[in-house]
């Protein structure tokens, strides 16, 4: 036989290490063993009393709750006293009553309790069965056997009003009306007593003469009274039960109300199997809330904070802040779990009664309870393939329900032929599609097709009576399957027929393997029986040394191949930890005891067991769950964290295991050990996602990290080259094959010279007889690349003109100048052929002169300065230029002189005066056009606003101008300060500023 289930094949496959365990430890159980039979808060403080003595008490509106220890809890002694009510006044003071009479009491908020002797023996030793404190002083009481009792002076002298004659559940008071309910008997008919006199006389009442109904919670409130009783009774009356209305079946007919909370506006009734109704108070329009809670409300009751607070049987203490709809545990209840299952390391998942499913993501830190159905069904089996998708079943009906989110929502389907009154104890999948759900007789369920649909199955040779609690499937034919009286059950064609040998006499719990030699199984009486020839014969199943008193009802193994055995404490009533979970290191042989945590008040009955991949889990009554995690591998941590990087980034891997492996993958796969070995750093180049596990020696492996780096790439720029054509020395290159550019800088001799957008670049900036070198660099926002570096000579000057001379006569001006000698003794500028000379006037070149001429005529300039220089050309390139020379021009006369530049003239005067009594104050803006045409002159205050608009006009060739009289548009005249003016034609705009002065 092939072994070929999932798990187990991936952990042999993948991991290569041995796991090191940390302990037991308790991941979760009871907080309060007991059944709560009554709630009541005062301010913050909320008060649950119920069996056994337990006393649960809040002083956070009910988040968390403590033990209190009262004289019902008698530890030392071994008595505890059931308590069935309990009543406070304020904060400090308060009252519980229970079994044999017992009412305790407390002066200081439940700090500590005094027992009051006296009401059991003047009224009964009877179980008290509600308490009403009207004052501090004044109580009333009633108790089983039907007496209605009463203390003015705060318990020390009781008095009997009534003597109902039977057993009585409730009483309440409204000034002088006390109205008490309880249980019809074949002696005494009536359910309701009522005295309006404050006690003094009693009348009694049957409520329901037909049915005799069980009446189990008065209220009064505001001239109405409520009374909740069996077969989902609600009676209201507003004449304390003059007259009433009775309404049955409000929100169930089976169900038995158990308490009534009253306010102003929204009022509501609790009962067993979680029902809930609400209504507006003085109304009779019952509307059944639904919930997520199943089981029997005994209290209900509004917190501090106006939220929902309830108790009930099983530990149940709840909280709800949606009023009713959805409730929290605020204790972990006492549910037995049944039957536990993994989807992965960290997501386990149990089940038991009552229709839930209990979820933890984190191994076992926190829980979340997640209903499946609406029905209280008991769930005995659970089964989940992966973390998401799984399987829930039990005494259903033949209902298998399963999720594919993890709990969060099921579909249903129903395996007819199934009764109601029979189980499926387990589920067992072969692999991902096939997979069997085991239990009642010789039927179990079938399914190829990953749980989608449940095919009825018979098996030849296994008795209808039979139960088969486990079953183990190598492979879809050959199976065991175990039952009552030490019979086991094998199968080699699927279950179609079966053979059966014993293994002891006494009802077989379950079976596993962690192999396909070597087993366990184990029974009810306390036996262990290991094979390690596969199992298939009686005589193959040897029987361990070592037994227990008591069951034993579970077993598994780890994934170092050691087995572990889980079932009832051997300790006197199963309260402590001997045997609970015991442990062998030879295949079934020997064993031994593990140790594990006491648990707090709850008896240790653990009734299963599995490993979640290295981490050992058993669970049970109580809800009590143990843990024995196996040591986790760090998480690596992947260095620098994913970005955005430019063209590269370096990644370095590490963990803070001593000693662990780290593998890798960057293709966005799942990481395991037969991924990369990170050795060395590594380098990224393109946009991946790199994901990273850690394995080492006796841990688990690491959860698995994961970064995205992002590539943004940019390429250098290509065929850089430079090139000197006497005067021009041009940089050139081709842009980046890959990436987007938002500018080039040039370096020359590894200095920064200019940023451009173009792929060239001018130097005016050189020297003639110089080497130099040229690279770019490419830019972008994430960082840069640079090209190759070029080289350029720059041809050595051999000749300068010089000895400039300048005159203006009018408007025309005259250069002059010489060629000087220059560069080697004895050379002149006739070595060079001598093409002319470039005139440059403002650093403009204007004209170029024929040959050795070295004169040049400058005509019809405009007023303004000028600067000139003449710069010899020979065919090889040019020479020297000569010095600079400056010359004004001031002639200001438009008829006699034409304008070639459009140009400002500045404002005068400059700063300008105006005076409040001079209409003539002011300054004129002045301004040269080349050309005549529109022109538009604003002028602007220092915050950039506009002050005065000259209307655009056509304008004349020459000097023109305009007045401004220091006043805006509104005419309006404007203080002190600097102002612009603006001067715009179709081609320029000039911005000058002024000075005004008052």
């Amino acid at each position: 036989m092939i072994l070929v289930m999932k798990k187990i094949i991936y952990l042999l496959s993948v991991v290569f290490w041995t796991t090191t365990l940390s302990g037991w430890e308790i991941s979760r159980q009871c907080g309060f063993p007991v059944n709560f039979y009554s709630l009541d808060t005062v301010g913050n403080h909320v008060w649950a009393v119920g069996s056994s003595g337990g006393v649960a008490h809040s002083s956070d509106n009910g988040e968390t709750y403590e033990f209190v220890n009262t004289p019902a809890f008698d530890l030392e002694n071994d008595i505890y006293r059931d308590l069935n009510c309990v009543d406070f006044i304020n904060e400090n003071i308060g009252l519980i009553g229970g079994y044999d009479g017992l009412l305790i009491k407390t002066e200081n908020g439940g700090v500590s309790w005094t027992e009051i002797t006296s009401y059991s023996d003047q009224v009964s030793a009877e179980s008290i069965k509600s308490i009403c404190m009207i004052s501090q002083n004044k109580w009333l009481s009633v108790n089983f056997d039907g007496k209605i009792s009463e203390t003015n002076d705060s318990g020390n002298n009781w008095t009997v009003l009534y003597d109902a004659g039977t057993q009585l559940t409730d009483i309440t008071a409204a000034d002088s009306v006390y109205i008490a309910v309880g249980i019809a008997s074949d002696d005494v008919a009536e359910n309701l007593f009522k005295s309006e006199d404050g006690g003094v006389t009693w009348t009694s009442h049957n409520l329901d003469p037909e049915n005799d109904l069980d009446l189990y919670v008065a209220e009064i409130y505001d001239g109405h009274a409520y009374i909740g009783g069996e077969n989902g009774t609600i009676i209201h009356s507003t004449d304390f039960f003059a007259n009433y209305n009775i309404v049955s079946s409000a929100g169930s007919e089976d169900c038995k109300y158990r308490d009534i909370l009253l306010t102003d506006d929204l009022c509501y009734a609790a009962g067993w199997d979680g029902k809930l109704l609400g209504f507006s108070f003085g109304s009779e329009d019952y509307i059944s809330i639904q919930n997520n809670y199943m089981q029997k409300f005994e209290g209900i009751d509004f917190n501090g904070n106006g939220e929902l607070v309830g108790c009930g049987w099983y530990g149940n203490i709840l909280k709800s802040i949606d009023g009713g709809n959805f409730w929290t545990e605020q204790s972990v209840p006492y549910n037995a779990l049944y039957s536990g299952d993994y989807g992965d390391e960290e997501t386990w998942y149990f089940v038991g009664y009552y229709s839930y499913l209990i979820k933890t993501s984190d191994r076992g830190n926190s829980f979340e309870v997640l209903p499946v159905s609406d029905l209280n069904e008991k769930f005995t089996a659970v089964k989940f393939l992966d973390k998401d998708t799984g399987f829930v079943s039990g005494k259903t009906g033949g209902k298998i329900y399963k999720t594919s989110d993890g709990g969060q929502s099921w579909s249903v389907s129903t395996v007819e032929g199934i009764s109601s009154s029979k189980y499926f104890y387990h589920f067992f999948f072969v692999n991902d599609s096939v997979g069997v759900a085991m239990g009642p007789g010789n039927k179990f369920a079938k399914t190829t097709d990953a749980g989608e649909t449940w095919t009825l199955c018979s098996g030849e040779n296994i008795g209808g009576s039979e139960r088969l609690y486990k079953s183990f499937w190598f492979d879809e034919n050959n199976a065991l399957a175990v039952s009552k009286s030490g019979k086991v059950f094998k199968t080699s064609d699927g279950g179609s027929v079966w053979e059966m040998f014993t293994a002891g006499d006494s009802k077989i719990y379950d079976i596993h393997f962690k192999d396909q030699d070597h087993g366990v199984l184990v029974n009810k009486d306390g036996e262990i029986y290991y094979t390690t020839s596969g199992g298939l014969t009686a005589e193959s199943w040897i029987q361990a040394e070592e037994e227990t008193s008591e069951e034993i009802r579970g077993v598994t193994s780890d994934l170092d191949g050691n087995f572990f055995v889980a079932g009832y404490s051997s300790a006197p009533n199963n309260c402590g930890t001997e045997n609970v979970i015991m442990k062998s290191t030879d295949n079934g042989a020997t064993w031994t005891s593990e140790t594990l945590p006491e648990l707090t008040f709850n008896k240790n009955r653990a009734l299963g067991i599995f490993c979640a991949e290295g981490n050992i889990i058993s669970y049970g009554s109580n809800n009590v769950i143990y843990r024995n995690l196996a040591d986790i591998c760090a998480t690596p941590v992947i260095n620098p964290p994913g970005n955005d990087f430019f063209n590269v980034a370096e990644v370095y891997l590490n963990c803070q295991t001593p000693d662990a492996e780290i593998f890798y993958t960057l293709d966005g796969s799942d990481p395991d050990a037969s991924s990369i070995l990170y050795e060395s750093p590594f380098e990224i180049t393109d946009t991946v996602t790199v994901k990273a596990i850690a394995y080492a020696e006796g841990f688990l492996p690491s959860d698995i990290a994961e970064e995205t780096y992002n590539i943004i790439k940019l390429s250098k720029p290509l065929n850089m080259n430079a090139n000197f054509s006497d005067p021009v020395l041009t940089v050139a290159w081709d842009a980046p094959e890959i990436g987007t550019v938002n500018q080039y800088e040039i370096f020359r001799n590894g200095e920064f010279l200019a940023s451009v957008t173009s792929t060239s670049y001018q130097d005016t900036t050189y020297s003639y007889g110089n080497n130099y070198d040229y690279f770019t660099r490419a830019v972008n926002d994430m960082g840069y690349t640079v090209s190759d570096t070029v080289s350029v000579t720059t041809d050595e000057v051999t000749a300068n003109a010089g000895n400039l001379v300048i005159q203006a006569e009018g408007n025309n001006v005259t250069l002059t100048w010489e060629m000087l000698r220059y560069g080697n003794v004895g050379s002149n500028y006739r070595d060079r052929l001598l093409t002319g000379f470039k005139i440059f006037r403002n650093s403009q070149n204007i004209a170029q002169t024929e040959n050795d001429v070295l004169t040049y005529l400058d005509a019809d300039l405009p007023n303004g300065t000028y600067s000139y220089y003449a710069v010899p050309v020979f065919e090889t390139g040019k020479g020297g230029a000569t010095e600079t020379e400056e010359i004004e021009i001031n002639i200001y006369d438009n008829e006699n002189y034409p304008v070639f530049e459009t140009r400002p003239l500045g404002s005068r005067p400059n700063p300008f005066v105006i005076e409040n009594s001079s209409r003539d104050s002011g300054t004129e803006i002045l301004f040269e056009l080349a050309e005549k045409q529109k022109t538009e002159i604003t002028v602007y205050n220092v915050k950039g606003q506009v002050v005065k608009n000259f209307a655009p006009e056509i304008y004349e060739k020459g000097k023109n101008g305009v007045f401004w009289n220091g006043k805006d548009n509104q005419n309006k005249l404007q203080s002190s300060g600097i102002y612009f003016y603006r001067i715009k034609t179709k081609e320029k705009l000039f911005i000058r500023k002024m000075l005004l002065m008052k």
